[in-house]
């Protein structure tokens, strides 16, 4: 197996609500989501991308890369996320949860 590139950016999140990992704006030339891992030992969580941050974990109708369910979930593979698309994290409140993410934004 070959090793995967770690992003050049990265972000760890502790949070009960939502988070910005980046935005639609910073996003100008796509990105790349290298490696990601979200524990969420209360609830539920999620990772997604998109034109508008999620308002809640609960929300359906947003692409998600990354979910973890009372446990921890790890991205498989590297993920591109097209230009204008931001990058959100989404957790149960007061769930304890986390997430890391290490990413590059494209030239």
């Amino acid at each position: 197996m070959e090793p995967v590139q770690i992003g050049s950016r990265f972000k760890s999140v502790a949070t009960s609500y939502e988070d910005v990992i980046f935005t639609p704006a910073q996003n100008v030339n796509g990105a790349v989501v290298r490696t990601a891992t979200m524990i969420s030992p209360s609830g539920n969580g999620f990772i997604s991308t998109g034109t508008t941050m999620p308002t809640g974990r609960w929300m359906t109708n947003v692409p998600v890369i990354l979910s973890a369910v009372n446990g921890s979930s790890t991205l498989p593979f590297p993920v591109t996320i097209p230009a204008g698309q931001g990058l959100w994290v989404a957790m149960t409140q007061n769930g304890g949860g986390t997430a890391y993410v290490t990413y590059d934004l494209l030239p």
